[in-house]
């Protein structure tokens, strides 16, 4: 195994291929389906992976070129993290009850 990101060119540029990490999904009386992400970073900023896609959960050095560029054709854009807002209610603790949260017991 090597510490090297996996390169391909696409369009005229150089891509690196992020290995998202594997899951497993679906259920019924087969076994759930083993899937890998599969991000793509351009070369100049491999920290910021701007498409990603599921692929099959083989190791990404198993995929021949042909195969990265099918699978950054069909690859979505990342969404941009963004912290929580603190002036909403985002990131704050869950709120039960209903709509209007929890009801004060005392009376």
């Amino acid at each position: 195994m090597t510490d090297h990101p996996r390169r391909f060119e696409y369009d005229g540029d150089e891509w690196l291929v992020i290995d998202g990490g594997r899951s497993l999904t679906g259920s019924g009386h087969l076994a759930p389906a083993p899937l890998r992400l599969v991000q793509f970073a351009r070369s100049g900023q491999p920290d910021k992976p701007l498409l990603e896609c599921m692929a099959p959960p083989r190791p990404i050095s198993d995929l021949h070129d042909a195969e990265l560029v099918d699978l950054i054709r069909i690859a979505r854009q990342v969404p941009e993290y963004a912290p929580p807002d603190e002036s909403s209610r985002s990131g704050r603790r869950i709120r039960t009850g209903g709509p209007g949260g929890r009801k004060d017991q005392r009376r």
